[in-house]
């Protein structure tokens, strides 16, 4: 019986083709249903329940590992501020929120004034 092993739902593409990778490498045989563009996010099929617990457990342990390093990367490198990295395109974007305000604002100036 044909079972998803992984939704690719909300998936980086390298998590993707991570788990791609992995599967490949264990000689797992699975397909691809593509993303639709109204229900479905794709997925990765297998097409037995041998394969598919295996292929289940390689990849829970996979996004164990993954999480733990994300996790790493992130407490080595803090994100910071858009201002700090862009300080001209903040600046540009909070001009253009201030002229649509002005904008919005202007017929009720001309109106009672």
């Amino acid at each position: 019986m044909t079972r998803r092993v992984f939704s690719l739902a909300d998936v980086p593409p390298d998590e993707a083709e991570d788990v791609r990778r992995l599967l490949r490498a264990s000689a797992i045989e699975f397909f691809e249903t593509p993303a639709t563009l109204w229900i479905f996010a794709g997925a990765l099929w297998v097409g037995n329940d041998e394969d598919f617990a295996r292929a289940r457990s390689l990849i829970d342990t996979y996004q164990v590992e993954r999480a733990a390093r994300v996790r790493n990367e992130l407490m080595q490198s803090p994100p910071t501020s858009a201002w700090r990295e862009r300080p001209l395109q903040v600046l540009l974007v909070i001009l253009a929120v201030l002229g649509a305000l002005a904008l919005s604002a202007l017929p009720y100036f001309l109106l009672t004034g």
